[in-house]
């Protein structure tokens, strides 16, 4: 489905040009910042460098740092026979922020399949189909709690009910589709019989149907591991929001990150669009947890820092897991 060998020199090369380019975000953010500050919002902007609690937003974005680890263990568990260690899958989850960011397209499953077949001989096809099936794992647990936590949500904006209701109901039917899809992979395999096993639909069919003849714990585990990282992740958001000042309600906060998260799943696809989810949560903000348009968008805007900062901390494990390879396949 993929090239077994994949230019290692090429990757690098490029992912130094995605560090600058995070680099250079971070920036041009802080610019826009101190623009949109003086010049949009002047007297409502309140957020400065003095009014922020650095040691709580610090918290907040090891939180953010930490789920990783935990999304690294539900992808662990959808791959059978693995030997890799969790240490590797949450270095390999860590440094897919940064080649997701700096390569075209969901370049970072598809090198985390890759290393993973060089770890530990998995094939390539289970790997990438575990990680998406991980991820779909982990928007069926965003829209869960998106519709149990409506009930308890105090739309702030009443013009804006109308549309949410609307948002709640496509997140459900969403989350019904990705049910009905996973019961359905058995016929998917049965279909795809009229190919040959080399042929790409063939291992992703096979890859899927190996991995839905888990065990019901095992996919029980991933959804607790992915309830646990959704968990870690808001706390992080919630902690680094409260570092700026501000009373936010933890339960509009936890809403407003899940339904972000329902909406951006399609951001990893595409290095950049990881913005729409900043215009998404700056509309939560304002119509679900009270902010106003210059509290909200102060909020989003260090939460992107924060959220780059993660993407360049992933250079990090990345160095790690090629240096890992580079001294498997050099000579004795």
């Amino acid at each position: 489905m993929v090239e077994n060998h994949i230019d290692i020199e090429d990757v690098q090369h490029k992912l130094r040009r995605g560090i600058w380019k995070g680099l250079v975000s971070i920036v041009v953010i802080l610019g826009l910042i101190a623009l949109v500050a003086q010049r949009v919002f002047q007297e409502s902007w309140t957020l400065s460098i003095n009014s922020i609690d650095w040691t709580l937003l610090c918290f907040g974005w090891f939180f953010m740092v930490g789920t990783m680890g935990i999304l690294g263990l539900r992808w662990r568990v959808l791959i059978p026979d693995t030997t890799a260690d969790r240490t590797f899958f949450a270095a390999t989850l860590s440094s897919g922020l940064l080649i997701n960011y700096a390569l075209p397209g969901p370049m970072g499953e598809v090198m985390g399949a890759w290393l993973l077949n060089k770890e530990d001989h998995t094939p390539i096809s289970s790997g990438i189909t575990s990680s998406m099936l991980a991820r779909l794992i982990g928007l069926l647990t965003a829209a869960i709690g998106t519709v149990c936590l409506w009930p308890f949500v105090v739309v702030k904006i009443e013009e804006a009910r109308l549309l949410l209701q609307l948002l709640i109901l496509g997140i459900g039917m969403g989350g019904m589709i990705l049910v009905t899809l996973f019961k359905g992979a058995g016929r998917f395999h049965t279909w795809s019989l009229q190919k040959d096993d080399s042929h790409p639909i063939r291992q992703v069919s096979a890859a899927f149907l190996s991995i839905t003849r888990l065990s019901w714990s095992r996919i029980a585990l991933a959804f607790v591991y992915s309830a646990l990282g959704h968990t870690t992740a808001f706390i992080g958001v919630w902690l680094s929001l409260l570092a700026l000042g501000g009373e936010p309600n933890s339960i509009d906060i936890a809403f407003a990150y899940l339904v972000g998260t329902c909406c951006g799943t399609v951001a990893f696809l595409v290095p950049g669009s990881q913005f729409t989810w900043d215009a998404i949560f700056v509309g939560l903000l304002t119509t679900t947890a009270g902010y106003d348009l210059a509290q909200a968008t102060g909020g989003v805007a260090v939460l992107r820092i924060e959220q780059l900062a993660m993407m360049l901390f992933g250079a990090l494990p990345l160095v790690w897991l090629f240096w890992k390879l580079r001294n498997a396949n050099a000579p004795n």
